[in-house]
């Protein structure tokens, strides 16, 4: 359809399209009209639900970046998947934020709740990389832009559909997978 076709050229992910066409029926049943029939509810594939394994994180670590805009997405990727954390709470990270070999976060943005994970040597690596520090912030639309392309040159599966929130759910499968409760 004609939406579908915008939503692609403007690189909105599918869920995202879904979550649109969600909002005009809800809107067009407040004003008792019916949907046209170009606005179905849209089927989430399995790719909306990636996530990169340790293998492709540590490919994505070394792949080639061009410019700093690359090189800050790719590493406030990593840090999503090595942490869990949403976007909008990786962000505010701080180097107040690591205590006690931990990065702790006392009150998250969406959930209010406590949030504590073990540093580890990807995290301290990407630090290094900023004197210590972590990376400048970029944009979530920025990071979800650049992190496609880093993870396409590096021939990444599934590149276009990586997103920051793949972050997170890299995070959970491959604790997951290895036995480690999240």
């Amino acid at each position: 359809t004609k939406f579908l076709k915008w939503t692609e050229k403007k690189g909105f992910s599918i869920s995202y399209s879904d979550r649109i066409i969600k909002d005009w029926r809800k809107l067009m049943n407040l004003i008792n009209k019916p949907l046209p029939a170009s606005f179905e509810r849209l089927s989430i594939p399995d790719s909306d639900k990636i996530h990169l394994p340790p293998e492709e994180l540590s490919i994505l670590e070394s792949a080639d970046v061009l410019n700093r805009s690359e090189l800050l997405a790719r590493d406030w990727f990593l840090i999503m998947c090595e942490t869990g954390l949403r976007v909008s709470d990786v962000l505010t990270l701080t180097l107040d934020n690591i205590i006690n070999g931990k990065i702790t976060i006392k009150k998250t943005i969406k959930t209010g709740s406590e949030f504590s994970v073990p540093d580890n040597s990807r995290l301290k690596r990407i630090r290094e990389n900023y004197h210590g520090n972590w990376p400048p912030v970029l944009a979530d639309v920025l990071i979800n832009r650049y992190i496609k392309i880093v993870a396409e040159r590096a021939k990444i599966e599934n590149a276009k559909e990586i997103t920051c929130h793949t972050g997170r759910r890299s995070f959970i499968t491959n604790r997951l997978n290895a036995g480690i409760s999240v």
